[in-house]
């Protein structure tokens, strides 16, 4: 399977970061349609329809992600998080989980579940936001000290 030109990806994400999303899914389409079955064009065309606020696209990315590569943590992870936010608890939390136990060390993944678990009031949120903290997450809404004393 070919993989999409690194260098048009990594402007693509450029392009993400800086909020410029009418380009950055331009050249994620453009990479798409010569690299269809490629997982990080996927998976960035849903993380640009995320911040569009377009859920029901982004999660159609990461299902189409996740169905080429089972083990893809990142879509999953932001698949449970749109999830989340369009309140479909059950799906969200099983994607949150699925993220953290294919990348334990990934300090985002815990924050997200222990977050989620807050909002479900489950003393296990505050071992997750523990846990983010241990792995390096900054957390800029304080849920650990808010909610775990």
């Amino acid at each position: 399977m070919a993989v999409a030109d690194t260098s048009l990806l990594n402007k693509a994400e450029s392009a993400l970061n800086a909020k410029n999303y009418d380009e950055a899914l331009a050249i994620l389409t453009s990479l798409h349609q010569q690299y269809p079955k490629d997982v990080e064009v996927i998976y960035k065309t849903g993380l640009v329809y995320a911040y569009q606020n377009n859920l029901p696209k982004a999660i159609k990315c990461f299902d189409q992600a996740i169905l080429l590569n089972p083990n893809h943590a990142k879509s999953y992870g932001n698949r449970g998080f749109a999830l989340y936010l369009l309140e479909s608890r059950t799906e969200a939390e099983a994607d949150l989980r699925k993220a953290v136990e294919l990348e334990p060390q990934n300090a985002k993944f815990h924050h997200n579940l222990g977050a989620f678990l807050t909002d479900e009031n489950s003393p296990e949120a505050c071992i997750e936001l523990k846990k983010a903290r241990e792995l390096g997450y900054n957390d800029p809404n304080k849920f650990l000290e808010q909610k775990c004393k």
